[in-house]
């Protein structure tokens, strides 16, 4: 027994947890390996099981973690220490009133590690207890620190990965009774934070190599921070499934969601919106991949990657590159080899079979999926529209395509079921909080990108207009309304 995932705050502090995102970081330090587990929660702890497959170095790590007993010796005598992970959210405050925003992540060593030190500075047990962020910062709260090779510049971001690796860089270094001592200041950095920046620069190649991408590393002699830089991280089930959060996929769903859905008060609604009711399943899903990797290849070949694809074209589309003729050069290009193509929507069938709720010839895995999907996802409206029906779309274009239609064809067809499926786009409460010039800017903006065409804007305007009768605001601005067919108006 050694590492575990703790599922509460007790002994440690105050505040909320999220242990399943402690666990989805720990399949991306292992590379995406298959044999990383969970075994079943005792009192609050779960514990990790790891038969390690990949031979990178942080896997390699997190192997002797994972499956060394630890007995340090301090001066008193071997004593047994197990790694306890808190995944804590910012909402955390240790039992010294330390709230971890302040520090994004810390170690304590095991209570015998010095009898002598100040309390706040060693875990309560013989455990070591590794504390880190799971939540995601903005660039107004995230950490800037300094990138090798620019002389001491502050612009490389900080993942929570990455934390919780260097963090486990110091856990290691105190069950082997090899920390390397700490000294004054940042520049240069002390021994102990220089070797687990080392540690962490591992991390980041990782995660770089698997993009095919250069490195950016993390200057070992330069502890210094400041705030300023947001961690590039996005879709927690696409990270798992796709094996990084730096993946293609990744990627392509940030693209989506910042140069479309944060760029009005409508649109940053909805994603808020769409991210809690996500939020509220994925954490399930990547831990019954993690569980079950024969799910991995169903969900990134039948839901992560057909959403991408679908997603990619919807910007397209909104950005208006290259007229109706260029979705379907688009969509052909990306699947000119038809196996891959003829592969890939057996896949999705098995994965509309799941959202179905299907009996035909479920893996009891795969029913355990189902049942998630149908109870919790499928619930959402906005789960329904922006991450489900896209989906959809992109079954019917792949079957079009396999059945020999012409590009021009498939463009026009791709134009119309986007249209279509964009005149759905949900309706939420932010419409009614809005002046009559606001929401004239935002029914132009739509105009512009996603209503691009007279007869959605018109469908679009009769929904908003039913919905939002009885407020004042919505029916002024929608009665001085006037739109043209050829663009915005």
């Amino acid at each position: 027994m050694t590492l575990f995932i703790q599922n509460d705050a007790t002994g440690a502090g105050t505040g909320n947890l999220d242990p399943n995102r402690g666990f989805v970081d720990l399949g991306i330090i292992a590379n995406g390996d298959a044999e990383l587990g969970l075994g079943a929660a005792v009192g609050n702890r779960q514990q990790v099981t790891y038969t390690r497959i990949d031979p990178g170095i942080p896997a390699t790590r997190l192997d002797t973690l994972v499956n060394t007993a630890f007995q340090p010796d301090y001066g008193g005598g071997p004593q047994a220490s197990n790694i306890v992970i808190l995944p804590v959210k910012e909402n955390f405050t240790d039992n010294w009133g330390t709230v971890v925003t302040v520090n994004d992540g810390w170690t304590l060593p095991p209570k015998s590690f010095d009898p002598t030190d100040d309390p706040r500075n060693l875990s309560p047990t013989e455990d070591c207890l590794v504390v880190y962020i799971t939540t995601q910062p903005t660039a107004a709260t995230g950490v800037c620190l300094a990138r090798e090779g620019t002389g001491g510049t502050l612009d490389l971001d900080l993942p929570v990965s990455v934390i919780l690796y260097h963090e486990l860089s110091h856990a290691f270094h105190m069950v082997t009774n090899a920390v390397l001592g700490y000294t004054p200041g940042c520049n240069p950095s002390p021994p102990e934070e220089k070797a687990a920046i080392i540690d962490e620069n591992d991390l980041r190649t990782q995660l770089a190599n698997f993009l095919g991408t250069a490195p950016r590393l993390r200057d070992p002699d330069n502890y210094c921070a400041q705030t300023g830089c947001a961690a590039q991280s996005c879709c927690m089930v696409a990270s798992v499934a796709s094996g990084s959060p730096l993946s293609e996929e990744v990627a392509a769903l940030r693209s989506v969601r910042d140069n479309l859905l944060r760029k009005s008060e409508i649109g940053f609604s909805f994603f808020e919106s769409l991210h809690h009711a996500y939020y509220g399943i994925s954490p399930q899903v990547c831990t019954l991949m993690a569980q079950h990797p024969s799910l991995r290849p169903l969900i990134l070949e039948g839901f992560v990657r057909p959403l991408v694809s679908t997603l990619r074209l919807v910007e397209r589309y909104a950005l208006g590159s290259g007229g109706v003729e260029r979705l379907g050069e688009q969509f052909a290009s990306e699947h000119a080899d038809r196996m891959a193509a003829a592969a890939r929507l057996s896949t999705l069938r098995r994965a509309r079979e799941l959202l179905e709720a299907s009996d035909v010839d479920l893996t009891n895995v795969q029913g355990e999926l189902a049942q998630l999907l149908c109870e919790r996802a499928l619930s959402s409206e906005h789960v329904r529209w922006a991450l489900v029906e896209p989906i959809q779309i992109y079954q019917s274009a792949l079957q079009a395509h396999l059945d020999g239609c012409r590009v021009e064809r498939l463009g026009e067809q791709l134009h119309e079921v986007i249209c279509s499926w964009a005149v759905r786009m949900p309706l939420d409460d932010v419409w009614a909080s809005l002046c009559v010039a606001e929401l004239r800017g935002e029914l132009e903006g739509l105009d512009r990108t996603l209503l691009r065409t007279a007869e959605a804007r018109a469908r679009f305007r009769d929904r908003l207009k039913r919905k939002f009768d009885d407020v004042t605001a919505v029916t002024t601005a929608l009665s001085e309304d006037v739109f043209v067919t050829g663009g915005a108006k």
